[in-house]
């Protein structure tokens, strides 16, 4: 069996996970002197307890899986940041509950349960304090920086709290990230612009597929971190300001590019808007936003929720919805559903028309009163009662019928009608 670990410490490493009693911990213990660099994974106690037995063959797969989203080293040197004095002062030795405290604190850090000798010692890995392990791991690209732990101690580290007016909400879900990057598709080499990285955790995983980032942060209390988190990967620029008031062609260099972004749910539909309607060299936007929005980007026509959006989105890309991501994958949690939405931008728009902007003023008109027929709705834009008559009777369009039952096909149907009428 010996020689089966060696195999695959030698060759992928191994991460090592005991059942969480004195038995395991010898096992822990044994394997430690032999594999020094192997990870190893708790589970804590009280989740491996079932059939009247414990043992990790107890455990759910999720306690299972959350073990191993803290897998960590276990070379433990003298201690600097943590001492007897601080296990003490916090009720972790010496007392009565001093070992239920210590299991407790161990499921949380992911350290599992340990005498205080034991606990202290993984309270200080490798002699340095727990963050500056934590940096240096992510600059040798050994974590993840949406681990959670990595997060929580981002967050500890700088005394940063998530803005409500930005909409912050960190990602720490690293295969999340990953999926997010993987949908965006880029390679070595590839433009990619990312809109609000926070503190890096999208662009970590979108710099390792080597693109070439540019991200736009407006908060200036994140530059520092990001400067710190992302020290290491020389493919990121980041530039601190406003999406809204950036000249993103001239950032891009003018040449095409791809959007990733985790968008601030505030202002997830001027950005889109923006995007598309500047008409930028886009070959593919990848955003993540509300659920109830990315439906809305999908919808058809017929639906409640189609609307002005819907048509925005699909006049100029092809649309789908990739993912769903629980608030449960943030910190902190949001109120909703996340949605990870993939846009292929079409070379050419879904429909011709003659007005562009024809087009889109027809589309407002249609949904700014949506209980309205058709007919009213286009009264209501300023557009005269016999020019909206004229309108619809060329366009062949029951006048009678809502907005949200058009197509794009009948929406560039009455913007050529408009044009033409006006053009007599």
């Amino acid at each position: 069996m010996l020689e089966q670990i060696k195999h695959a410490y030698e060759r992928r490493g191994v991460i090592i996970l005991t059942d969480p009693d004195s038995a395991g911990e010898r096992i822990r213990s044994y394997l430690a002197e032999r594999f020094p660099r192997a990870k190893h994974a708790f589970v804590p106690r009280e989740e491996a307890i079932g059939n009247n037995d414990l043992g990790i063959e107890q455990a759910s797969g999720e306690a299972i899986r959350k073990a191993l989203e803290k897998t960590r080293c276990a070379v433990f040197e003298p201690q600097e940041e943590f001492t007897f004095a601080d296990l003490r002062a916090h009720g972790l030795n010496g007392t009565a509950a001093a070992a239920g405290r210590r299991a407790a604190l161990g499921a949380v850090l992911g350290i599992g349960y340990g005498n205080a000798k034991q606990f202290l010692r993984r309270l200080n890995p490798n002699g340095k304090p727990r963050w500056q392990i934590w940096m240096r791991r992510i600059e040798m690209k050994e974590t993840e920086i949406a681990n959670p732990d990595v997060v929580r101690y981002i967050v500890k580290r700088f005394n940063l709290r998530a803005s409500k007016k930005w909409g912050q909400n960190f990602l720490i879900r690293p295969q999340v990230v990953r999926d997010i990057a993987a949908a965006a598709g880029v390679r070595n080499g590839d433009p990619v612009l990312e809109i609000g990285p926070g503190i890096g955790t999208l662009t970590q995983a979108l710099a390792e597929t080597g693109a070439d980032i540019t991200a736009v942060e407006i908060d200036g209390r994140l530059l520092p971190i990001l400067a710190k988190t992302l020290e290491k990967s020389d493919n990121v620029r980041i530039i601190h300001g406003d999406i809204m008031k950036t000249d993103i062609a001239a950032e891009m260099k003018y040449e095409p590019f791809t959007v990733c972004a985790n968008l601030p749910y505030y202002i997830t539909t001027p950005v889109i808007m923006r995007l598309l309607e500047e008409k930028l060299s886009i070959r593919r936007m990848v955003v993540m936003v509300q659920k109830e929005v990315a439906e809305r980007m999908t919808a058809k026509p017929g639906s409640k929720i189609y609307g002005a959006l819907s048509v925005a989105v699909q006049y100029r890309t092809e649309p789908h919805i990739e993912f769903e991501i629980a608030p449960k994958a943030f910190l902190p949690p949001p109120a909703v559903t996340s949605a990870v939405v993939a846009m292929n931008v079409r070379p050419e728009p879904a429909v011709k028309v003659k007005e562009e902007k024809r087009f889109f003023r027809i589309v407002a008109f249609s949904f700014a009163q949506r209980r309205k027929t058709l007919a009213n709705a286009l009264k209501g834009g300023g557009i005269a009662a016999e020019e909206v008559r004229d309108i619809l009777d060329t366009a062949r369009i029951d006048g009678s019928r809502r907005g949200e039952t058009l197509s794009l096909e009948e929406f560039a149907a009455l913007a050529d009608a408009w044009s033409c009428i006006r053009a007599e």
